[in-house]
């Protein structure tokens, strides 16, 4: 969802649930940052990432019982939040929605 000037506020919905990551920085050398310049990255079934902008994003990889998602801008890699999960895959769609809005299906 569009955050405050160029920012994009990204969340993951695990089982229903809407868990914010924080926001990106979404804009390009052509474009302003807004959902329309992210994307996904890769989609898996033991992880996804999501980038927006030049090259910042979220990366999600499934470890044991918890998705352990992490803040990546070029080299550097930060963890900022695991989630609990049951079930050894991932199914990923990308969505934009506000995060108030109610989250319906798997």
């Amino acid at each position: 969802m569009q955050g405050e000037g160029h920012q994009v506020d990204v969340a993951l919905v695990v089982g229903g649930t809407k868990n914010p990551l924080g926001s990106l920085d979404a804009a390009t050398g052509y474009e302003p940052g807004t959902p329309n310049t992210c994307a996904l990255r890769a989609a898996s079934h033991r992880g996804t990432a999501i980038v927006c902008g030049d090259g910042n994003g979220f990366a999600a990889d499934l470890v044991g019982s918890e998705l352990v998602v992490s803040f990546v801008a070029g080299d550097r890699r930060d963890e900022v939040k695991r989630i609990p999960v049951s079930g050894d895959v991932l199914a990923v769609k990308m969505l934009a929605l506000p995060l108030d809005e109610p989250v319906s299906g798997p």
